[in-house]
């Protein structure tokens, strides 16, 4: 071991220099990441110079980071007229384990040690810490591991960086060429989901790097380069056909690496708690002008399962369901697939009973001139010749929760389903979940807040007249009407691993997000104790830029107090509702996870199936 550490050590003092310049580019996207955390208001352009000068440095991490792979490793080369190791009482196990040492220590310890402080003043837990140092690695070995490889089978720093040209241009060549060559041998369908080129490409940068470490590790031990050459061929030659190949989805089982393990549902829930196939419908699609391959899956049928004996702070949604249908016939049909959200729970009147507030008193003025308004829209809609539909109320906690399975399937099978109801059961997997409350804000400038794994800060607050886009009652009001609001530019920190999950890249992370994490912004006057007011995110951004395994995102809030209707101008309730009032940042969180069984004897839809255009 002391001769190990003997050559780690030679190894460090030969390129203190370049180790050095390289940390010190971990330190410049601390210290952008730190100015980005501290500016003024920010803009468009402004972000993206922050994204040029990050992008720069995590360029020169992975330029400079592969320089040094292979100088550690030609520093005592394998092959060649200059193999001095040889001569010494150095077996080939030991420089390999030498060298492995060193590659630990420069390119996965040394970066992690480095961001340490960066992810602690970011409020990252230790969790946070974990996945984000062990997505920092997985970054560091895809760059290691080529490097390695190709410095063992070179002599020199010419031949090895000759050699990552012909491979980058061969892996160029593979993207391009080799997919539409063979999708058209073979007459496949290349429209893959991004999660399937994403999963295809996972397996294939796994199966590379355990390829070639076994390369690696083969002519550490025999120095056999014809024979290294050879097997290096084959590696790449299994990567490309896996990535050709590969059948499976796994993007969103990937997904739930990092995600927490949550306890068992509790037993006064679930006792309470019944799930019930609700009506379903259906619509025949009737084609397109454009022609479909096979044109067997057309009909959408949207079944709906109904929850009732949740508590009122809770609410639940189906994220996996596995469906069957048989006739007395035999014939059986199965789907499967992930559910949509349910009917979100409340955020106001989660907050009302979280601070004990009573229920909100309408204002009978404002309740008549919305009646007004109200009665004056649909005469317009009547009388321009439209069809006024009538909103229905929305449902309470007593009426349940409805869970909708939008499902594909031929049209003769729904018309079978429409005419010979058959028996139906369900596998549902469901999540109970809570929306809570990460942070509070005073509405002030520089005021600061801390949550999950992030913060929030208030970077400028500007008060005046806000226009708000919506269409909400007030947004009809006479242009004359004034209502004072603010704007509010806030800046968040989140660890990119918590929300997109492992090496997701934004082009293909949309498939991955979870809609369980909904953020949204509510106002709170203490004061009159209302929950509400018009809180309107995005108004100038969001603008994001990743830094050193952390997220930090701008956000404009267009913040306007509760109003009331006096003489048909929209009025402040609260003149002083800039000091009572706080920012509340809320997160829906996860309780529990449980699988429920759904069968009914009879699936029968609620209308006949209607057709529907494209």
């Amino acid at each position: 071991m002391k001769l190990i550490w003997h050559i780690v050590r030679k190894d460090f003092v030969r390129d203190r220099s370049l180790i050095v310049l390289w940390s010190l580019l971990f330190v410049g996207q601390i210290v952008v990441g730190h100015l980005a955390l501290n500016s003024g208001a920010i803009d468009a352009e402004s972000v993206t110079r922050l994204q040029q000068v990050n992008g720069g440095l995590v360029g020169l991490q992975i330029i400079l980071g592969y320089f040094l792979v292979v100088r550690l490793v030609h520093a005592d080369a394998l092959i060649g007229t200059k193999v001095f190791w040889l001569t010494r009482p150095i077996s080939a196990v030991r420089l390999l384990a030498a060298k492995l040492l060193g590659a630990l220590l420069i390119f996965g310890l040394l970066p992690v040690v480095l961001l340490l402080p960066w992810w602690l003043y970011c409020n990252f837990g230790w969790r946070d810490i974990f996945w984000t140092a062990v997505e920092t690695l997985s970054w560091q070995w895809l760059m290691i591991v080529p490097a390695f490889l190709l410095a063992a089978l070179t002599d020199d720093l010419s031949r090895a960086l000759l050699w990552t040209l012909v491979l980058v241009a061969g892996l160029m060549t593979w993207v391009a060429v080799v997919p539409a060559v063979f999708g058209q041998m073979v007459g496949r369908n290349w429209g893959l989901s991004g999660g399937a080129l994403f999963t295809r490409a996972w397996f294939s940068a796994v199966l590379f790097i355990a390829g070639a470490g076994f390369v690696v590790v083969h002519q550490y031990l025999t120095r056999r380069f014809a024979l290294s050459m050879v097997l290096v061929v084959v590696c790449l030659g299994l990567a490309a056909v896996f990535g050709l190949v590969w059948p499976g989805n796994w993007a969103r089982s990937m997904a739930e690496w990092n995600r927490p393990t949550l306890a068992a549902a509790p037993n006064e829930i679930m006792n309470r708690l019944t799930v019930e196939v609700g009506p379903a419908t259906g619509s025949f699609r009737l084609g397109s002008s454009v022609k479909r391959e096979l044109n067997l899956k057309e009909a959408h049928l949207n079944v709906q399962l109904r929850t009732k004996g949740l508590p009122a702070d809770i609410s639940i949604a189906a994220e996996r369901i596995e469906q069957s249908w048989l006739w007395s016939d035999g014939l059986k049909l199965t789907r499967s697939g992930f559910g949509e959200p349910s009917a979100w729970l409340d955020p106001v009147e989660y907050l009302r009973l979280k601070y004990s507030f009573p229920a909100r008193a309408e204002d009978p003025e404002t309740i008549l001139w919305r009646k007004m308004m109200r009665e004056k829209g649909e005469a317009k809609w009547i009388a321009s010749g439209l069809t006024f539909r009538q909103h229905r109320s929305p449902a309470t906690v007593e009426d349940g929760i409805v869970m909708n399975e939008y499902v594909t399937l031929p049209n003769s099978l729904l018309a079978k389903i429409s005419k010979s109801p058959p028996a139906y059961a369900a596998s549902v997997h469901c999540i109970l979940y809570r929306p809570e409350v990460l942070a509070e804000l005073e509405l002030k400038t520089g005021t600061r807040a801390y949550g999950d794994a992030q913060s929030f800060r208030i970077i400028n607050l500007v008060v005046g007249n806000v226009a708000l886009a919506g269409t909400n009652d007030f947004a009809r009001l006479d242009r004359s009407s004034k209502v004072e609001g603010c704007l509010v530019t806030s800046v968040t920190m989140t660890p990119s691993v918590t929300k997109s999950g492992l090496w997701f890249s934004a082009a293909i992370a949309s498939e991955f997000s979870s809609w369980l994490f909904r953020s949204q912004y509510v106002a709170v006057n203490h004061a009159t104790r209302e929950v509400g007011g018009d809180v309107v995110a995005g108004v100038n951004g969001p603008y994001s830029v990743l830094i050193g395994g952390v997220v930090v995102t701008w956000d404009t809030l267009s913040i306007r107090p509760s109003t009331v209707i006096r003489n048909g101008q929209a009025e402040i309730s609260d003149p002083r509702w800039l000091e009572h009032t706080t920012l509340v940042v809320m997160e829906d969180k996860e309780v529990a996870r449980f699988t429920r069984e759904v069968k009914t004897d009879k699936f029968e839809l609620v209308a006949p199936p209607k057709a529907a255009t494209d």
